[in-house]
């Protein structure tokens, strides 16, 4: 690796280096929209300290296949990530510089509003462990491939599992598992001394753990018609956010007849949580399978009003909600 080479050049030939040995799913799946923020950092002076951070991290050539590594790679383009599709609304922000007492990580470039932000980049259920387990599955599908080439056949195939949420617990549903690790994971990484005596949002960047279905429609209590006409889904973002002991879990039977109701959640959204009652409302960054990620957003309504909720809409636009769900009418995409 040369101090010539971009970070972009230098991401690609890693994904090439390890293609036939262990490809990484998350990688594959997500290489445009990190290859976007990689060419923001190298344009940007003020992301020196990303270039830097990366470049040392890159410097381990097997750094895909080094799970930890790995994560502070993915950490760090997801704090950069928001930052990039921030400027790309017409928001600037700048980064807080990092001093001994834990600080957010970007405020609001402004001189006549102090607004923050605290970005989380989470890792898959079960963190290291369970990526080396993909990665020893990704490469023992590689070797099968391989098998089916030298054996002669024209047409090979092998068969992956990415399981970001873990694997579903007998006595849970799928949806179930989604919206309670979403809520778990959020509550484990959360410094609420970060949150007092400024206004602060709590930025989530699911680039490795998005859910089942990354619409908008997700972003509303339960929706329907998805994947048919007679569907109930509840909606898992909505769910981390305003979520409650004793609502109930929808989710799509394998079957018809069998029951459409999971059970009950048995946890607390972040923002219907007292404990994080500092928190001034939660903006994720939805990464859907075929299209470009986006940010959307939850804020309690008796904050909606304020000076801050206009920085909060100015960035999830029309996808956004509150405990109400006083904007589902606009949250129609599955």
């Amino acid at each position: 690796m040369s101090k010539n080479e971009s970070l972009n050049d230098i991401f690609f030939q890693s994904i090439q280096a390890v293609a036939n040995v262990a490809p990484n799913p998350f990688l594959v799946l997500r290489k445009n929209s990190i290859s976007d923020v990689l060419v923001f950092i190298g344009s940007n002076p003020k992301a020196s300290y990303a270039e830097r951070k990366l470049r040392e991290l890159f410097s381990d050539k097997n750094w895909i296949l080094d799970l930890e590594v790995f994560e502070s790679v993915i950490q760090t383009i997801g704090e950069v990530q928001f930052w990039m599709m921030a400027e790309e609304l017409g928001i600037e922000i700048e980064r807080i510089p990092e001093a001994d007492a834990k600080t957010p990580d970007f405020r609001l470039a402004s001189d006549e509003m102090e607004v923050r932000f605290e970005v989380k980049t989470f890792s898959i259920a079960g963190g290291t462990r369970n990526l080396d387990l993909m990665a020893e599955t990704s490469f023992q599908a590689q070797v099968y491939l391989d098998s089916q080439i030298k054996s002669g056949k024209k047409i090979a195939f092998a068969v992956t599992e990415v399981a970001p949420h873990g694997q579903k617990q007998k006595h849970l549903g799928p949806t179930t598992t989604i919206c309670r690790k979403l809520i778990e994971k959020t509550s484990q990484n959360i410094k609420i001394d970060q949150y007092r005596g400024t206004p602060t949002f709590l930025v989530l960047n699911l680039m490795l753990i998005d859910g089942y279905y990354t619409g908008n429609a997700n972003l509303r209590p339960i929706f329907g018609s998805y994947p048919h006409q007679w569907s109930i889904q509840t909606g898992s973002y909505w769910t981390l956010a305003f979520g409650h002991m004793e609502q109930t879990i929808h989710s799509t039977p394998d079957f018809e007849g069998e029951p459409g109701i999971e059970g009950y959640l048995e946890k607390l959204g972040i923002l219907a949580d007292e404990q994080f009652a500092e928190i001034s409302g939660l903006i994720l960054i939805i990464h859907p399978m075929s299209a470009d990620p986006y940010l959307c957003g939850f804020i309690r309504s008796k904050d909606g009003e304020t000076e801050i909720a206009e920085i909060f809409y100015a960035l999830t636009k029309q996808n956004w909600n509150d405990e109400f769900d006083s904007n589902g009418f606009a949250l129609t995409i599955l």
